[in-house]
């Protein structure tokens, strides 16, 4: 018959051992009076330390699982719509952001607030990349009629050269912005 573990006989006290120990700056010497003191439970350092360590990566776990799962439901939830035109790197940055602020302590409408904004930023981004496109597009269009205006015109073709090169550096310029 194996020995029950030290810490075992703490259980029952969990829920209030647990806050005073993560909440204070009580000694292990000092919770183990409490304890004796309170509840008529002999412990050791050494129990106690072991319960802190087994209760806190319980909670750690519960976090993670509990972060996980709003990052999860909040990212479906702006997202939905927009899942085709959302690449897969872009949806796992939107629910990473997610996670880390809920691993914080962001409550569900913080998160929800944050990652809607991100999203909204996005999105934004994306009006404006597109708005570029479309100008490239219409100066590039331009541009061939005009060079086509002026070939065989070794001067005009010259200038051309020199303003189409402003204009790249430009339009370059404003992207990277």
């Amino acid at each position: 018959m194996s020995k029950p573990r030290s810490d075992s006989k703490l259980e029952p006290y969990r829920d209030e051992l647990y806050p005073r120990m993560k909440d204070s700056n009580e000694s292990y010497d000092s919770l183990r009076e409490w304890m004796l003191k309170e509840h008529g439970v002999s412990t050791s350092n050494a129990a106690l330390s072991g319960a802190w360590q087994r209760w806190a990566e319980d909670e750690f776990e519960h976090n993670v699982l509990s972060s996980k799962g709003l990052a999860a439901k909040v990212v479906e939830e702006i997202t939905t719509g927009d899942v085709e035109t959302m690449s897969a790197a872009t949806k796992a940055k939107l629910t990473q952001a997610a996670f880390d602020l809920a691993m914080k302590g962001g409550s569900e409408k913080i998160v929800v607030k944050y990652c809607t904004l991100l999203h909204k930023e996005r999105q934004l981004d994306l009006e404006v990349q597109k708005a570029m496109d479309k100008v490239k597009t219409a100066q590039d269009k331009a541009l061939d009629l005009l060079f086509a205006d002026i070939q065989g015109n070794p001067e005009a073709e010259q200038l051309f050269c020199k303003m189409r090169e402003v204009l790249t550096a430009a339009n370059e310029e404003a992207a990277n912005g």
